[in-house]
């Protein structure tokens, strides 16, 4: 059990999160939920606490698109662990439709979660990683990141974004030790693509997502790794 090591994940009450926190638990990972629904939040935390009894979790119900909330979150988090081994931005938001028919303030509500959230995540934890000289951002973008379809265009535009973002972070952040990857899962099993016509055992599992993650940890200090796309068998 690593039971120095401090993992942050957004968007961590449910969903791709929770399976990403589950994984890392597992690992012996102490965990950092991060989420905008507090009664989830603390639904989460017990159920991983039950899980994995000798984890720390810790939780802090924060907005990621606000960026005093996300400084307020990570000052929380680093009084209790000071060192951040791993921040995985996944807090995220879905909606597609045709670019004529989409509601301006929902596109802009998909840019401020989607890409100002993340962004607002590693302004904060990128001084911590610089000055430990060590840590892995991992940032969940999305096969529509990597290949958009019909009707995904808003949606889409934020995860290219974020895979841009990552990409060019993975640069800056070699010099200091730091690792940063893109995780590009196509149809993931939770409630945003219930009504997505694959059936939930066909779709990725958010434990996989975790796994994915896990591989990254396991692998030797030598490897970078840009981005990871990963898709259902069944739309291959």
């Amino acid at each position: 059990m690593k039971k120095n090591k401090f993992a942050i994940v957004t968007g961590g009450s449910r969903g791709i999160g929770l399976g990403i926190a589950k994984v890392l638990a597992d690992k012996g990972y102490n965990i950092g939920l991060i989420s905008i629904n507090s009664n989830r939040l603390s639904t989460a935390a017990i159920e991983l606490s039950n899980i994995y009894p000798d984890i720390d979790v810790y939780t802090y119900s924060a907005d990621v698109s606000n960026a005093e909330r996300v400084s307020e979150a990570i000052s929380f988090f680093t009084k209790k662990h000071a060192k951040v081994d791993v921040l995985v931005n996944n807090a995220g938001l879905f909606e597609k439709g045709s670019i004529d028919s989409f509601d301006l303030s929902d596109y802009q509500l998909l840019v401020m979660t989607n890409q100002f959230g993340s962004f607002n995540m590693l302004k904060c934890i990128i001084p911590v990683m610089k000055q430990q000289k060590s840590g892995y951002i991992f940032n969940i973008a999305s096969m529509s990141g990597l290949r958009a379809l019909a009707d995904h265009g808003a949606y889409a535009s934020t995860k290219f974004a974020l895979i841009g973002l990552s990409q060019s972070l993975r640069k800056e952040m070699l010099p200091y030790g730091v690792k940063v990857t893109a995780i590009c899962p196509g149809v993931v099993a939770t409630d945003m693509t219930a009504n997505i016509a694959i059936t939930e055992e066909d779709k990725i599992q958010p434990e996989d997502v975790g796994k994915l993650i896990s591989c990254c940890l396991d692998m030797s200090h030598s490897v970078s790794i840009d981005y990871i796309p990963v898709e259902c068998s069944s739309q291959v």
